[in-house]
């Protein structure tokens, strides 16, 4: 998937319900980022010093901001800060999982179902690649996400256990331009990886499930982001707030006519691409404020639209 505009330029089975294994963690962090403060303070109930799988070793009663928490969970893939984040923020884990829900179906992520903040294996839980890139792609828009997930090692001093977070996406190691985004495994789901890149501006996002070793897994999403930046490129058909026209509407009196949002689009690297844009102007009539709908900027090439853009 290119990242800024969410077009998938290679796919195989994208559809096909899988387990996502620490995948998950990805909504989990989105929703706390949304919900949240960074600095907001934590108190870890009884549950999560008993969850399995890895850990962070949290301590019942122990006060963690959702900072150091968002990191244990992402770097570390604590299942025990991804369960605390989810108690704080929907009261159990099973209220966590109705926003996780509601929220993969608003970003268009419909074949999903989440019953755990963490992943852990449930033949209820279960996503697809397509709706991972979707998930991906909204929780990278955010700042803090993307610096945690593009961060290779943080110190940790929780009440119980003092180390250095090693973040377990070692392509942020291998892969030039790597910044993101998350591992996972469990004997149901195997090796699975959402993997992110930036070089030039430009950013794909690769996802690999079912993987048999992790090696794969990596060799794989560096085959596909290796895929994206040598065949498409995007090409900025407006930016926000740029002016595309001016209307002379009396001898003294002129408007002023904005793009409403960036247009980008995605096109075969090498090709020659010069979009045309077409003014589609609605019945208005002034005074009018700034702000103000007045039609749309139409871009086609040989006849077909390639973007629209208010």
């Amino acid at each position: 998937m290119e990242a800024t505009t969410g077009k998938i330029v290679w796919a195989k089975n994208p559809d096909q319900r899988m387990a996502p294994a620490s995948l998950t963690k990805v909504l989990t962090a989105l929703i706390a980022l949304e919900r949240g403060d960074l600095n907001d303070k934590i108190k870890v109930g009884p549950n999560p010093p008993r969850v399995e799988g890895t850990r962070v070793y949290l301590v019942e009663n122990e006060q963690v901001t959702l900072e150091n928490l968002l990191y244990a969970m992402l770097l570390n893939s604590g299942n025990d800060a991804a369960l605390a984040i989810a108690e704080h923020f929907g009261g159990s884990q099973q209220g966590f999982a109705r926003l996780m829900n509601e929220k993969a179906a608003a970003l268009g992520a419909r074949n999903s179902h989440f019953v755990s903040p963490n992943g852990l294996s449930d033949p209820k839980h279960y996503t697809t690649s397509r709706d991972l890139a979707m998930i991906a792609r909204a929780a990278l828009q955010n700042p803090d996400f993307r610096k945690i997930v593009a961060t290779k090692t943080r110190p940790w001093n929780g009440q119980d256990w003092q180390t250095t977070l090693i973040n377990q996406n070692k392509l942020l190691w291998k892969y030039p331009g790597a910044d993101g985004v998350k591992t996972g495994y469990t004997t149901e789901a195997r090796n699975t990886l959402i993997a992110s890149a930036t070089r030039n501006g430009q950013s794909f996002i690769a996802v690999v499930l079912n993987e048999p070793r992790g090696s794969l897994a990596e060799q794989d999403a560096m085959a596909l982001l290796d895929y994206g930046f040598s065949h498409f490129q995007c090409l900025r058909l407006a930016k926000k707030n740029q002016l595309v026209s001016v209307l002379q509407v009396e001898k003294d009196k002129k408007i002023e006519l904005v793009a409403a949002r960036d247009l980008t689009i995605v096109v075969s690297t090498g090709t020659e691409s010069n979009p045309v844009g077409v003014l589609h102007l609605n019945s208005v009539h002034g005074p009018f404020p700034p702000g103000t709908r007045v039609g749309e900027m139409v871009f086609k090439e040989k006849g077909k639209v390639v973007g629209k853009v208010p």
